[in-house]
C-alpha cells in the first residue's frame, strides 16, 4: 500500500487529481493502481497565524522501504503535477516496514467502489401531499405515556 496525504489543498481537487494521476504514479512506482491511495482531510496549512492554504501544501507518501530507490523520480513527478494547484509544496516520504502493515479485504464486495459498480438510487417523487403531512406540526402531549411502565 502507497498512501499519498495531501494536506492544505481542497479535498475535491485531490479527488480529481487522484483520478488523473494514479495510473502515472502506478507506473512510476511500478506497482499495481490498487496499490495506491489518497488521503485528503478538510484541512488548513498555518504560518504565523496566517492561513496558508493552497499557497503553501504538503504531501505525505507513507509506503514501504522497498520503494525508496523510486523517490526521485516520484517527487519530480509529484512537484511537476500538483505546482498547478498550490504554489509551494513540501513532500515527505515516510517508509515503513511491511511487517507492521496488515490488511484485510471482504471476499464479498469489490475491493473498490468505482463507477462501473455503484449503486444508482433513482429518485422517488414526492407529492405536494407527502410534503404537507412531514411539514404538519404535532400537538399533542409527547410524555403522555412517559412513566407508564413497560410489561
Amino acid at each position: 500500500m502507497i498512501l499519498i496525504k495531501v494536506y492544505g489543498l481542497d479535498q475535491y481537487v485531490v479527488g480529481n487529481y487522484s483520478k488523473e494521476h494514479t495510473a502515472n504514479l502506478a507506473k512510476l512506482f511500478e506497482t499495481s493502481e490498487d496499490e495506491i491511495l489518497f488521503y485528503a482531510p478538510n484541512s488548513y496549512i498555518f504560518h504565523k497565524g496566517v492561513e496558508q492554504t493552497s499557497w503553501n501544501a504538503t504531501i505525505e507518501v507513507c509506503l514501504p522501504e522497498k520503494y525508496h530507490p523510486l523517490q526521485a523520480n516520484v517527487t519530480k513527478y509529484l512537484v511537476s503535477s500538483f505546482k498547478l494547484f498550490s504554489i509551494n509544496l513540501h513532500i515527505l516520504f515516510t517508509y515503513f516496514d511491511p511487517h507492521h502493515f496488515f490488511e484485510h479485504f471482504n471476499k464479498e464486495y469489490p475491493r473498490f467502489i468505482r463507477d462501473d459498480n455503484l449503486v444508482k438510487v433513482e429518485n422517488e417523487e414526492i407529492s405536494e401531499e407527502d410534503i404537507a403531512d412531514e411539514n404538519k406540526v404535532y400537538t399533542g402531549n409527547v410524555f403522555k405515556d412517559f412513566n407508564k411502565k413497560k410489561k
